[in-house]
């Protein structure tokens, strides 16, 4: 039998922005899943955080692509800048 990572739920804290993900199933020691942004009128998005205003480790790009792989072992919230 092979051995897998747990899966966690990651919740998206949109920082006043709309739409986008409302949350992923992230594995971990996995790239982060297809996710998509949220907008905000009059702000550039830079990405999802692990810590408010850019802090911390970033887990997504303004794109959206995946910055890190999942390495928390709970659900966690990620915040957008």
């Amino acid at each position: 039998m092979a051995w897998s990572g747990k899966e966690y739920t990651v919740t998206f804290d949109k920082q006043s922005g709309s739409g986008g993900s409302v949350s992923i199933v992230a594995t971990y020691d996995e790239v982060m899943p297809t996710a998509t942004a949220p907008t905000r009128t009059n702000y550039s998005f830079g990405g999802y955080y692990d810590e408010v205003d850019g802090g911390g480790t970033q887990y997504y790009s303004s794109t959206m692509t995946s910055e890190h792989d999942w390495n928390k072992s709970s659900n966690t919230t990620l915040y957008a800048y």
